[in-house]
Formats: structure tokens, C-alpha cells, sequence
């Protein structure tokens, strides 16, 4: 097993971090004056990374905390397949108002520092392997009658952890397949390539900011942060890149508009083609690629967009732009209808959460896949022997843009609820109706464990939020047809999905504006808005498909139950002559009542299927193909 090694240059320390070694860095300052401790780390050549930890003016004796980390005293960087150079430099400044990045110069670094290295201190477990190495700094140059090296403290702890994911190439995964780009405002930059000047400077500008999910899981997120990802279409991959080999996927060389016609999307037949009523933009092979813009604040996205398409100029041309945001307040984590949502995503073991640090996800109850669920070449891709090397780390993608009608949708639980809760107020009957149709409260409440109403001890409670099952020949508490119920069965499903297949990501976000007084007092959406859905998964067939086709808009799943539970109320469609949209057991009292939904309250208005390679991929083939454009 290979150990920490370090390098002392003048001020600048060097240390490499094998695989699967955890590491923890804080700073102590000894001085009154300014101080910067400057930490950065690198994974074979790509992803610098950068944490600043600062003191205060006139303030000594007193950990420096993390300006790029909301002023975390420490530093945590998680163990990975790769190593990882750490790089420590130490700057100070006698005068006041020169502090934090403003001391990142060679005439502020400090002096000289050294460091002890100490196998195994006495804090360390029985059965940990630890190394700390004590950093000193001499800031200014030693004067025989002073203390020398005692200007700052540095600490890096470094742990042996034996259940690091040493097989997961986290460094090489584009971030928002896992664990997901954070975002406030999330744009996606539909695009077609021009000509060759796309590639260069798709290597000079873009490849340089792909957000890796290595970097996620490593770095907090700054008050500047950006997040980029990047996936492009069947059509750039075969017809452009003329990649070979097949990724083993009938949906996504189909195309989402030619296959919306079997996601139940409405449409019409002309010229013996599907044509989906879809918004203009998204016809048939419009677009190369899509590009990921996540940030905390629309300034920042936007500078980007105006840099990208400087930098890019003629050699792409913008198809479409939509720009989500998460919705204001309290109804930060909620989707337009009101309904928290983004609770029940499957994690993944040692990258969407922190086997160190804790033995389950956040929400406990979500479902936890292996990695090849959601990413392609791992345990759990079915196809894993049969991708070709340039697919390994990449995943599929779907992209879907839903319009919401939240005044109907409104006006019709005040409508229905009250029949079918007569004892109850007529807005407390129709959150109850809602609340059924969903399968949970608007403040997350599980229909399965509070049934009559939403309960605080549940919703503002992690450990239990999510942390329940679905009785399987009881829908007393929650319809079998219930939005969440459809989409993760949970513990009741078909013997052949008994594996993890069917699993899905999801990282989509709302646009649009809220519901105005108007459209409220009259029942009828004026203004576009939903989500823009975004989903990854080793696989559309098996996952995205599956989930609409094969459980939202089947009529008998779940099955073997004593009633059809019909389709999902939320997502479910039929573009069949005469077919309406329906499900049973909304009605707790009548599980066999049929509910007919006239109108859809969510519309799908366009959408594509994309595959979001990996970052070698992007490296060694759309960085260096001509645009092979005929």
C-alpha cells in the first residue's frame, strides 16, 4: 500500500495523496497581521482545485478558516481511484488592507516552511493507518533572537480508508450525472456545430470548466460557483464524430421525437412520420449537443453564456435556450404544483453520499444502486461487456421540457376534492385529493404513513421523510396509481424488476413564473411554465422508457391487484382517439371509483435523448474530430 509522500520547496509544500486516503487540512495563525494559507489539488492534469483559508486582521492564535468554503474552519478531501497532488503556500501582509486573494503574489509568500511527518499519532484507532504531516511557517526571514516557524500552523491528517471506491473514476464522470451540479439557476443551451472551429475551441474554452463529479464530491461550492457538463446527440456521434461501435440502446439512436409517439405524447401522423406537438424548436435532429449551465445566480450563468458564445462565435449556433431556476422561498425544494420534491433519488454508495461519515443516505429509504445503474462499464450495466471503451463513464441523458397547468389543476381538486371528503373544509378536501393523486403531503408527507394529513415530526424529519414501504394490497393510505407509487414502487413490483435496472437520476429544475392572482382567480394557466426534466441512467430502454411507458401509462401496474390502478395521474398519457387519462382508488372509501381526467396537467413540449460522454472521451475524440458535416 502506497503512502503519503511530501517535497518542501522554500514555502511551498508538495504532498501526493494516494488512492483511498482521506485527508483533512486546517490552519492556525500565530500573527496579528494578514495571513494566507493557499491549498490546491490536482488530478492527473485536470480539475485544479482551490481552498483559501484567511485569519482576521489584529486576531492571532485563532484557526484561519476557508473563505472559498463559507468559512469552514477545515477542509475535507475524500479518498479516489486517482492520486492527488496537494500543493500548500503560505502569504502574509503587514498591511491591513491588503488580505484574502489579494495576497496570491510571489512579493507576499512567506519566508520558508518545514514539516514533520507522524506515522500513526496517538489519536489515531487500532484500526485506522494514519499520517499527520505538521506544516511551520516562517513568514519573514529569521532573526537569530526570535522563535523561527512559528508564524503559522498547518495540519494535513491523512487516513487510510479501506472502503474508499477505489474502482470508480470519479475524476473522469462529468458531476451532474452524479452526484448532480448544485444550482439555484440551471440553463440548458441546446446547439448545433458550425464548422471545424468548434472543436479547438471547444478544447481551449469548454473542456478546461467541465465540472467533474471528482470535483463535487472534493470541493464545497464557493459563492461564485459554475457547473458545466455537456452531452450531445446520436446524430454528432455517428454522423459527426463517426464514433464506432453501438451503445447498445434502441431509444436513443431512435431519437426522443420519433419515440415520443410511443411515450404517449400527442401527435399526429403525416407522411406516414409521427409528428409530436411539440414547440418548433424541438423538430426532428435539431440539435448537436446540450450544454449544462448551473450557478448560484442568474449574473454569473448568463456572463458565461456571453463568454461561450464569444469564444465559440460562428462555429455554433444557439437552437435554444431555457433557463430554470428553483422556485423562491420556502417553495425552494417544491415543483410549481407546490409539491416538495427530489427526496427519493437512488444514491450510490461512496459518491452521492459519504460512507465515512455516515452508514446512510440523507433520506433514508432511498434506494441504493450500484454504480453501473446509472453510469455505463461498472457492476450494474447490464451492457457493461459489451460498451465500447469511449462510452465507459459516460451515461444516457433525457431531457424533457413539461408544461405545467397549475390552475387546473387547482380549480380541479376544489371541484372533486369536496365529493369525495364531505366531512372535510372544501380546501382541506381538495389537499387531500392532491395529496392522494401525488402520494405525498405538499410539505412531503408520505401518504403511506400520514394519511389524513401532513405531519411536521415526519416532514421535517430526514431519518423519516422518505424511510417507508407501500402496503402491497392496500391502497387505503395511498392510491396504487399515485404519482410516486408508480414511478418507485419501492418494496412491490414484477419478479423481472426485482433488480436495478428501472433506476433513474433526476436533476431537472422549474422555469417559468409563479402562478399570478389572475390565472389563480380564473383557473387558467396564462403564462408557460413546469419543469425542464433532466434524468440519467445507463440506460433509456431500461430506465426513462421503462418508467413512462411501462408503469406511468400502464393501467395495470402495479400488478396483480384486486382493482386496475390505471395511470399516473401527474405524468401518465395516452395519445389514443378518445382516451382520456384515469386511475382509481383516489377515493379511500371507494377504491374501484374512477377518476377521468379531461385535460393533462402536465403537457411534455419537446425533449431529446443525449449521451453525456466521459471527460477522456471528450479529451481524445470532440476535442480532436473534424467536424465531419455533410
Amino acid at each position: 500500500m502506497s503512502r503519503p509522500t511530501y517535497i518542501v520547496e522554500g514555502s511551498l509544500v508538495k504532498i501526493q495523496l494516494p488512492p483511498s486516503w482521506r485527508t483533512t487540512i486546517t490552519a492556525l495563525t500565530h500573527r496579528p497581521y494578514n495571513q494566507l494559507v493557499a491549498c490546491d489539488w490536482q488530478d492527473h492534469g485536470r480539475d485544479i482545485m482551490t481552498s483559501l483559508f484567511t485569519n482576521h486582521w489584529a486576531t492571532p492564535n485563532v484557526p484561519m478558516t476557508d473563505i472559498t468554503n463559507n468559512d469552514a474552519s477545515k477542509l475535507d478531501l475524500r479518498p479516489q481511484i486517482i492520486c492527488l497532488d496537494l500543493r500548500i503556500r503560505s502569504y502574509y501582509s503587514k498591511i491591513r488592507y491588503i488580505h484574502g486573494p489579494a495576497l496570491l503574489g510571489d512579493q507576499y509568500s512567506s519566508h520558508s516552511a518545514r514539516i514533520v511527518a507522524v506515522e500513526n499519532p496517538p489519536d489515531t484507532s487500532e484500526q485506522q493507518d494514519s499520517v499527520l504531516f505538521v506544516i511551520t511557517v516562517q513568514d519573514e526571514t529569521p532573526i537569530d533572537w526570535q522563535p523561527a516557524f512559528d508564524s503559522s500552523i498547518i495540519t494535513v491528517r491523512c487516513t487510510y480508508d479501506q472502503r474508499a471506491t477505489s474502482h470508480y473514476n470519479l475524476a473522469n464522470i462529468q458531476g451532474d450525472i452524479l452526484p448532480g451540479l448544485p444550482k439555484v439557476v440551471q440553463y440548458f443551451y441546446y446547439f448545433v456545430t458550425q464548422d471545424d472551429g468548434f472543436t479547438d475551441i471547444f478544447k481551449s474554452s469548454i473542456l478546461p470548466r467541465i465540472t467533474s463529479s471528482l470535483k463535487l464530491v472534493s470541493q464545497p461550492t464557493s459563492h461564485d460557483y459554475l457547473g458545466l457538463n455537456v452531452g450531445f446527440t446520436r446524430w454528432y456521434l455517428k454522423e459527426i464524430l463517426e464514433l464506432p461501435d453501438d451503445l447498445q440502446d434502441q431509444a436513443f439512436y431512435t431519437g426522443q421525437s420519433r419515440d415520443s409517439e410511443y411515450l404517449g405524447d400527442a401527435g399526429r401522423v403525416e407522411f406516414n412520420r409521427w409528428w409530436p406537438d411539440w414547440d418548433d424548436e424541438f423538430s426532428f435532429d435539431n440539435f448537436d449537443g446540450i450544454f449544462i449551465i448551473t450557478a448560484v445566480n442568474e449574473a454569473i450563468a448568463d456572463n458565461f453564456v456571453q463568454e461561450m458564445e464569444a469564444a465559440f462565435g460562428k462555429s455554433i449556433h444557439k437552437k435554444l435556450l431555457i433557463k430554470g431556476r428553483r422556485r423562491p422561498g420556502h417553495q425552494a425544494s417544491s415543483n410549481h404544483f407546490g409539491y416538495r420534491d427530489g427526496i427519493s433519488n437512488p444514491e450510490v454508495r461512496g459518491v452521492t453520499f459519504d460512507v465515512q461519515e455516515q452508514s446512510d443516505p440523507r433520506y433514508p429509504g432511498s434506494p441504493i444502486v450500484p454504480l453501473g445503474a446509472i453510469v455505463m462499464g461498472y457492476d450494474g450495466d447490464e451492457d457493461k461487456d459489451r460498451r465500447p471503451g469511449w462510452a465507459v463513464d459516460g451515461a444516457f441523458m433525457v431531457t424533457r421540457k413539461l408544461h405545467t397547468y397549475v390552475p387546473e389543476f387547482e380549480a380541479f381538486l376544489l371541484e372533486r376534492g369536496p365529493k369525495y371528503f364531505r366531512d372535510l373544509t372544501e380546501q382541506t378536501a381538495a389537499d387531500k385529493l392532491g395529496a392522494r393523486l401525488i402520494g405525498r403531503w405538499k410539505d412531503g408527507t408520505p401518504m403511506e404513513l400520514s394519511p389524513d394529513r401532513p405531519d411536521p415530526s415526519i416532514s421535517g424529519n430526514d431519518e423519516r421523510v422518505n424511510n417507508f414501504i407501500f402496503q402491497s394490497f392496500d391502497q387505503t393510505h395511498c392510491p396504487y396509481a399515485a404519482h410516486i407509487r408508480k414511478c418507485s414502487p419501492r418494496n412491490y413490483v414484477s419478479p423481472d424488476e426485482s433488480d436495478n435496472s428501472h433506476f433513474i437520476r433526476r436533476h431537472g429544475i422549474s422555469f417559468g413564473p409563479e402562478v399570478t392572482d389572475e390565472e389563480q382567480s380564473s383557473g387558467r394557466t396564462l403564462h408557460a411554465r413546469g419543469s425542464h426534466f433532466v434524468c440519467y441512467s445507463s440506460s433509456i430502454e431500461r430506465g426513462f422508457k421503462h418508467i413512462q411507458c411501462g408503469r406511468s401509462n400502464n393501467t395495470v401496474f402495479p400488478p396483480r391487484k384486486n382493482t386496475a390502478p390505471g395511470m399516473d395521474p401527474i405524468i401518465g398519457e395516452t395519445n389514443k382517439d378518445g382516451q382520456n387519462c384515469w386511475m382509481t382508488g383516489a377515493d379511500p372509501n371507494n377504491e374501484g371509483r374512477m377518476i377521468i381526467f379531461q385535460t393533462p396537467f402536465v403537457v411534455p413540449r419537446g425533449g431529446e435523448y443525449f449521451f453525456v460522454p466521459s471527460i477522456s472521451t471528450l479529451r481524445d475524440y470532440v476535442s480532436t474530430r473534424s467536424q465531419n458535416r455533410h
